[in-house]
């Protein structure tokens, strides 16, 4: 058999090729991996600056804002004109309310620490916090998959999918009713928050900050996000976070 020189050049040229295309894969594969830590990076410090921020607010902010009302306090004590006294009872207001909505911010910031304090605490916190801030019903569901939770950069991201999922909730689809389930099914983690509000449309841009935040956190741990109906037990929106068991280690 006799092989010409064209069909040499041939087999050579589709030889060049698949090795260009190994190489290209390889290539890729290093970079996904380089994506992969980069957005871990970014997320490490993105919590260490929101510590940041939400330390400050509490202990300096709320401070000030703190003495400013004592001072205000001691002036209207002082002042014998009617009018001048309802003028800082005035302030006096603004302050408390200015000093609420740090304590609430600060709080959205800096969630307990889970590390310490654990993931059902926090969870709990933030369900009691919900009912208290907008009055509305919401349940809290978990099974022992709590204390496999061992990271605590997975903890803190699925305390904060959790928090965005309900202020989505509420917000956009004016829920009275959210239930928030943590369980573990066939070797994975499940975290579904579920309400009976009008539903997010990411493509009419309801709530999608908010849904492109909670996906990126999902990843960053090594998991996944989605937002679908739910439509059961009175819910008409559920989001899930599924992550596999061996992610709930340190990372």
């Amino acid at each position: 058999m006799v092989i010409s020189k064209e069909s040499n050049n041939e087999y050579n040229d589709l030889d060049k090729l698949k090795e260009k295309n190994k190489k290209l894969k390889e290539k890729l594969k290093i970079q996904e991996e380089k994506n992969r830590k980069y957005k871990k990076a970014l997320a490490n410090k993105s919590l260490i600056e929101r510590w940041k921020i939400g330390t400050y607010l509490h202990d300096d902010l709320a401070q000030q804002l703190a003495s400013a009302k004592i001072s205000v306090c001691i002036l209207r004590d002082e002042l014998s004109k009617e009018n001048l006294s309802e003028i800082c009872n005035e302030i006096i207001n603004i302050i408390d309310e200015s000093l609420r909505e740090v304590r609430d911010l600060s709080h959205d910031i800096i969630p307990l620490d889970v590390e310490k304090e654990g993931v059902e605490k926090a969870l709990n916190h933030l369900k009691r916090q919900v009912e208290n801030q907008h009055n509305i019903k919401c349940r809290l569901q978990t099974d022992e998959i709590l204390h496999k939770i061992n990271s605590r950069k997975v903890a803190t991201n699925l305390y904060h999918i959790t928090q965005e999922a309900i202020k989505n909730a509420i917000n956009h689809g004016k829920a009275n009713n959210i239930k928030i389930v943590l369980i573990e099914h066939e070797q994975q983690l499940y975290l579904h928050v579920k309400d009976d509000g009008s539903g997010l449309d990411s493509k009419n841009g309801s709530g999608g900050m908010g849904i492109t935040i909670m996906k990126h956190r999902a990843e960053v741990i090594g998991g996944s996000l989605r937002i679908k109906d739910a439509k059961e037990d009175g819910y008409s929106t559920c989001v899930t976070c599924t992550l596999p068991l061996e992610s709930l280690e340190d990372q």
